[in-house]
């Protein structure tokens, strides 16, 4: 039987209205009232219903998180870190995921979060779609009070925290260069300039372009993300007959598929082909060879969008002026780029 907000003023000798401002923490209680009811509430242990507590325009303390897959671990294990943040400032989190950037899923979801009643939605991006195709859905969002922050995307008007993914892809080539390959290869895996992670191929373009060396589109190829995609366009490559001694890939997925592909092919990492990933999951350092990466600080992200959303909320009913945050990548260095290539050539 499920104890009611009833049964806890009955047992503690108060009114419903008494309870109800203990709960909502708004109004003055009396001390020893205040007691009689927590003792009452702990005894029953009774649990408020967060669905009837929006219903009449209480906080939900619950916020939605939107991402495009959990398949890739980058974004299950940003989503968890997420969750933990939020759970240390007493919010629960809905999430979900787009399956790589459906238009039609993210709408959805985020009509859900609306009906739901979440105090906030974290919007993270679409991978290879630019985040104005869900902009009806986001400022629906707003009509309906809920705060908006977004993630790697950005939106006139809404907070955000994004990566500096072109500084990023520009150490990871440079790297490259600093060991002397300048036949340098690209799996790209966004699939399109328009989102913010289009920014890793500009990133290779402008290292290459900065040490002199001529962009060959030959060496380019523009897949979906994950390792069998990383595989085929590795041998793709080969199989084409271009020339390059080094490898960027857009993700460390796309780099361990790649890195099989080279081998399949007959080419060792790193004595033929160096390869570099982006993101360093967890995989990245068991892989063999240990694969030179780069990457995002997950923790330090997490907390930037807790914190912005915090803030949000807190001036929702001011004039309140929207904050963009970036975080910087670190390249990692591991086995899989080796040595200069020279060294490797004698």
């Amino acid at each position: 039987m499920n104890v009611t907000i009833k049964d806890v003023a009955k047992k503690a000798g108060v009114s419903i209205a008494t309870v109800s401002r203990v709960l909502n923490k708004k109004d003055r209680v009396k001390e020893e009232t205040r007691r009689k009811v927590e003792e009452a509430i702990e005894k029953l242990q009774y649990r408020p219903d967060p669905i009837a507590r929006t219903m009449t325009g209480k906080e939900s303390k619950s916020i939605g998180l939107l991402v495009p897959t959990l398949s890739n671990e980058y974004w299950a294990v940003l989503s968890e870190s997420i969750q933990d943040e939020l759970w240390k400032r007493g919010y629960s989190m809905m999430l979900c995921a787009t399956g790589d950037g459906d238009i039609e899923k993210g709408n959805a979801y985020l009509k859900a979060f609306v009906d739901r009643k979440m105090d906030g939605i974290i919007v993270g991006c679409l991978c290879d779609k630019p985040l104005h195709e869900l902009e009806t859905s986001i400022m629906e969002v707003y009509k309906n009070g809920i705060s908006v922050i977004a993630f790697d995307s950005s939106l006139p008007g809404i907070s955000s925290v994004s990566g500096d993914h072109i500084k990023g892809a520009m150490d990871a080539v440079q790297h490259l260069i600093n060991l002397g390959h300048r036949e340098i290869a690209y799996i790209d895996g966004s699939e399109s300039f328009q989102s913010v992670f289009g920014q890793r191929e500009l990133g290779y373009r402008y290292a290459l372009n900065r040490a002199g060396i001529s962009v060959d589109e030959k060496l380019i190829r523009r897949v979906k993300y994950g390792v069998q995609n990383g595989y085929e366009a590795a041998k793709d490559l080969i199989q084409s007959g271009a020339k390059f001694t080094a490898l960027f890939c857009w993700n460390d997925l796309l780099a361990f598929g790649a890195i099989k592909g080279l081998r399949e092919m007959g080419l060792r990492v790193p004595e033929d082909i160096a390869v570099v990933g982006y993101d360093d999951i967890n995989a990245a350092s068991l892989f063999s060879p240990p694969l030179t990466t780069v990457r995002q600080p997950i923790n330090e992200i997490s907390v930037s969008l807790v914190e912005l959303m915090m803030e949000t909320l807190e001036n929702k009913d001011s004039n309140y002026a929207p904050r963009d945050i970036k975080h910087y990548m670190k390249l990692v260095v591991r086995a899989s780029c080796g040595y200069a290539l020279s060294a490797l050539r004698t």
